[in-house]
């Protein structure tokens, strides 16, 4: 499995630095834009008094935006599923957008999103809607990392609790298939969550349960991790071998 690990020692880099005070001026933009009043007045009374604070706000709103695309699944038009894109992306760095979302969005329910999306990209799609179905997979990783990491990082704010018994459920459940929305069998959970969690830097805590669950998983198939491959992977493993191997 390849993700990158959290606590790992990193050198700020011009890059990173610019990322920052992008995401800086993008909070300042928000809270501006929520001072100005209508019809020309200059200023209205703040909702909220700092830059966090306004962050806060403007990654709840989007999260609940992003979250009411998501429940559409596949019927999302390729319009819809860009937008839910474009708030990923523009929000990946904003730790109350992560956890809110990762909050609201259960294993399952992320899960059978990505199968059903993934699935009607394989059957037909035009090259337009793959490569957002693409997209809006490696921002889900990137946003699911952050919100494992905060989660981890000491701040009550970010609900600690919630992120590790997410963690602990996505482990759990990873060698079970999903039952996609038409009611047809789709991949292992393991697949499905494999394939963003690339473009993410998750906690060590969460990368350790899934580490130790997906090798379990993966030496319990008839070959040992046959699951990876296509034919194969319709091949459940046998009740007597998969009796409590997960927890």
């Amino acid at each position: 499995m390849t993700a990158r690990a959290a606590g790992r020692l990193r050198i700020p880099t011009p890059v990173a630095t610019a990322a920052r005070i992008c995401e800086s001026d993008a909070a300042a933009a928000c809270a501006l834009r929520e001072l100005t009043g209508d019809d020309g007045d200059p200023f209205v009374l703040a909702s909220y008094s700092t830059l966090e604070s306004a962050e806060r706000m403007q990654g709840f709103e989007d999260a609940e935006e992003a979250l009411a695309l998501i429940d559409k699944g596949p019927a999302a038009t390729n319009e819809e599923l860009a937008r839910l894109n474009e708030l990923l992306d523009s929000q990946q760095n904003n730790a109350y957008f992560a956890t809110h979302l990762m909050g609201q969005l259960p294993p399952d329910k992320l899960l059978l999103f990505l199968g059903d999306i993934y699935d009607a990209e394989g059957a037909g799609a035009d090259d337009r809607r793959a490569a957002i179905v693409g997209d809006v997979g490696e921002n889900l990783g990137i946003v699911l990392g952050r919100a494992s990491q905060s989660g981890h990082a000491g701040t009550d704010a970010i609900q600690p609790d919630m992120v590790a018994a997410w963690e602990d459920d996505m482990a759990a459940l990873g060698g079970q298939r999903i039952i996609l929305s038409d009611g047809r069998q789709g991949p292992y959970r393991f697949q499905l969550m494999s394939n963003i969690m690339g473009s993410g830097e998750y906690s060590t805590h969460y990368l350790t349960n899934y580490h130790d669950a997906l090798v379990s998983w993966e030496q319990e198939m008839s070959p040992p991790g046959s699951a990876w491959n296509r034919t194969a992977a319709c091949t459940p493993p046998s009740p007597e071998t998969t009796s409590g191997s997960i927890r």
